[in-house]
């Protein structure tokens, strides 16, 4: 018996293609439709997320998402309007009252002014304290008047007639004219005014 050296001939490219072109077309097909029914059945099974006790989808996450989003923008600019509330209607009548009240250091330079127009001596009308209510617009004003002598009661006249004339001021009430002696500062015409501004 004799042995044959020879190999069996190679097959081509094109007849190999074309013996496994069956078998991958199978495959692909059954791959194709394991991947379509895992699609349909199992991933919307498996992919699913409970919130607030429903089930949702990606796609019903994402319109979720959205009104969440909405939501909040409103919830947002509803706070900011409160915090800074520019646009408030009660905010804007306050500012422009704020702005059409006179503040407490234009109203010490006037009585301080006022005083020290009162007498020909710059410190006869001393004011001692000054107490300032913005929101009902009164002024509290406490002081003495000195070193004048026996008229003081005078000065202090002139005093609550010069405030009296002031056009941020719209009345003055009348204090005790009266005279009392100190041993430190001599005789003095103490007074307690209350202010109402205009």
């Amino acid at each position: 018996m004799s042995v044959s050296n020879e190999h069996p001939p190679r097959p081509s490219i094109w007849f190999v293609l074309k013996e496994s072109a069956m078998p991958f077309f199978l495959f692909s097909a059954v791959l194709f439709g394991l991947l379509i029914l895992s699609w349909i059945l199992l991933l919307p099974h498996f992919t699913r997320i409970e919130i607030a006790g429903s089930l949702h989808t990606i796609d019903s996450l994402r319109v979720h998402r959205e009104e969440l989003q909405q939501e909040t923008e409103v919830a947002e600019q509803k706070r900011s309007e409160h915090v800074l509330a520019v646009r408030d209607e009660t905010f804007l009548a306050l500012r422009s009252a704020k702005h059409h009240t006179a503040s407490f250091q234009t109203l010490r330079a006037l009585l301080l002014s006022v005083a020290g127009e009162s007498a020909e001596q710059p410190d006869a009308v001393h004011l001692s304290e000054i107490t300032y209510n913005r929101g009902e617009g009164i002024v509290q004003i406490r002081g003495d008047v000195r070193f004048v002598g026996p008229r003081s009661m005078t000065i202090l006249a002139q005093f609550i007639e010069r405030l009296q004339q002031q056009p941020l001021i719209a009345a003055v009430s009348m204090p005790r004219f009266v005279r009392e002696d100190d041993p430190k500062i001599g005789p003095h015409s103490p007074f307690a005014i209350t202010v109402t501004l205009r």
